[in-house]
C-alpha cells in the first residue's frame, strides 16, 4: 500500500495565527470562482489547527537538531576516514538511512571502497543513532498531522512511511544545502572576509566529500561559537560580530507530510 506523500525544500504552512490560514483558504475559493463561506468542520476544530501546526512547525525544529547531532558525530568519523583512506578525502558521496542502517551512495567510487565506506559509517554506533533519530522524527510528525487530519495510520501506512523517511534526503546533500544556505545569507552579503580563530576563511559551502565536510564544519563551528573576525577591503578588524546557528535554517530541511497538507486546513467549504 502506498502513500500520497507532499515533499518540498520547506514547511508548506507556515507559523501564522489561524486567521491568516483562513485567508489562504479564502483566497483559493475565490480564485477558483466559487461563492463559497467557510464554515467550522465541527467542534474541536481549534484543537486540531493547533495540532496540525504542532506536527508542521514542531517537526522541522527536531529535524534540524537531529542533523546538527549527526554532523557533529561525523566529524570524527570523516577525520579517521581520511587518516586511513587519504585517497577517499575529496571523492565525492553521499549516505542515506535504509531500514535502520547507513547506505552509502556514490557513482564516484567503485564497490569495494562503497563497501568499505559503508561499514566505516555503520560501525560508528552514534551516527547511526543520530541518522535513526531524523528519520524517526519525520515519521512521527507525518503521523501527527494524518492523525489531526482524522486519518490515523495503520500499522501497513506506518511502515510504507517509513520506507519513504528514508528517502527524504542524502545528509551530505543536506549539509551541502545548509552550507550553500549559510553562504548566501551571511557572507556573499557583503564585501569583508571572515576568518576563523586559525586564519582559516570562512567558507560555508563545500563539497559533499569527506575534505569538504570537515572544511563546513570548521566555518559552521566558528559562527556558532560567535569566534569569526570580519576583515574589511581596508584592514579593518572586528570581531564578534558574527553568531549564527547554521542548522537552524529550517527552510532547508526536507517536508514530510501527506498530499492533504496543502487543504487540510480544519475549515471546509461550503458551495
Amino acid at each position: 500500500m502506498n502513500l500520497s506523500i507532499a515533499t518540498a525544500s520547506g514547511p508548506l504552512i507556515s507559523n501564522r495565527a489561524q486567521a491568516d490560514i483562513v485567508r489562504q483558504a479564502q483566497a483559493g475559493a475565490a480564485t477558483a470562482g466559487a461563492a463559497a463561506t467557510l464554515s467550522a468542520v465541527g467542534p474541536g476544530t481549534s484543537q486540531r489547527l493547533d495540532d496540525y501546526l504542532q506536527a508542521i512547525n514542531v517537526t522541522p525544529g527536531r529535524m534540524a537538531a537531529d542533523a546538527a547531532a549527526i554532523a557533529r558525530t561525523l566529524v570524527p568519523a570523516m577525520q579517521s576516514l581520511i587518516q586511513q583512506r587519504p585517497d577517499l578525502a575529496s571523492v565525492q558521496f553521499d549516505f542515506v538511512r535504509d531500514n535502520g542502517m547507513i547506505k552509502v551512495i556514490s557513482d564516484n567510487v567503485d564497490s569495494s571502497d562503497q563497501e568499505w565506506l559503508q561499514g566505516q559509517l555503520n560501525g560508528n554506533a552514534a551516527l547511526v543513532r543520530e541518522v535513526n533519530a531524523f528519520h524517526d522524527d519525520a515519521v512521527a510528525g507525518y503521523a501527527g498531522f494524518a492523525k489531526a487530519d482524522g486519518r490515523p495510520l495503520d500499522s501497513e501506512q506506518s511502515a510504507d512511511a517509513s520506507r519513504q523517511a528514508d528517502k527524504l534526503t542524502g545528509f551530505m546533500s543536506l549539509f551541502r544545502n545548509l552550507g550553500a544556505a549559510a553562504q548566501r545569507g551571511l557572507l556573499d552579503t557583503t564585501d569583508a572576509t571572515y576568518y576563523a580563530p586559525d586564519g582559516t576563511q570562512l567558507d560555508f559551502d563545500q563539497a559533499p566529500n569527506a575534505a569538504g565536510f570537515l572544511a563546513f564544519m570548521h566555518s559552521a563551528r566558528t559562527a556558532g561559537d560567535g569566534t569569526a573576525t570580519l576583515v574589511t577591503p581596508s584592514g579593518k578588524s572586528m570581531a564578534g560580530i558574527l553568531k549564527a546557528d547554521v542548522f537552524g535554517n529550517l527552510d532547508v530541511m526536507p517536508t514530510f507530510l501527506p498530499a492533504s497538507a496543502a487543504t487540510s486546513i480544519g475549515v471546509h467549504e461550503i458551495a
